[in-house]
């Protein structure tokens, strides 16, 4: 009788770790950071890019101009804009819903009282850029540099040299 209940409270704390770690699982947060994605634009007949990083975020015609930059935060499945440059949306807050699938990225409005953000953002289907390639020393002298320029999906790559550097991932 004692072997068989240590069997089932084993077989309980077993489901219990499993439960937990499935949990777990299903808790990790889709993040917007250093990503890149990019969609065509009915409002500015155009494809437009929007880049997210270091907390902060940049909505540009594909080939480089500036439409709007600003803040972002994240939490969850839950993103807020305040734009700090260009637009009629000047520190006026805009809070989404996004989500993630396939590498394209949907945004849902909650609340936000610019029209032309709205516009852009709301029911919008945004695809993953593709990565690019940074070569060091080419394009940067170190290291840490082209990680800190790279976005997730980049590729940096080293030439054969030695480097006295200490390197820090950024959690990319």
């Amino acid at each position: 009788v004692f072997i068989l209940q240590k069997i089932q409270i084993m077989k309980k704390i077993f489901f219990l770790s499993f439960f937990s770690v499935a949990l777990l699982s299903l808790s990790v947060a889709q993040t917007l950071q250093y990503t890149k994605w990019k969609k065509f634009d009915t409002t500015f007949n155009d494809t437009v890019v929007m880049n997210f990083r270091d907390g902060t975020f940049i909505l540009s015609r594909q080939a480089g101009s500036v439409l709007v930059n600003g803040l972002y935060t994240e939490n969850q499945n839950t993103i807020t804009f305040e734009d700090l440059y260009a637009g009629n949306c000047l520190s006026i807050i805009g809070t989404y819903t996004f989500s993630i699938n396939n590498d394209i990225l949907h945004l849902n409005m909650i609340s936000d009282l610019c029209t032309e953000r709205v516009t852009v953002l709301n029911g919008s289907y945004w695809n993953r850029m593709p990565g690019i390639r940074i070569d060091v020393p080419a394009d940067y002298t170190t290291i840490q540099a082209a990680i800190v320029a790279a976005n997730n999906c980049d590729t940096v790559l080293v030439s054969e040299i030695i480097y006295y550097e200490q390197i820090n991932f950024l959690g990319k």
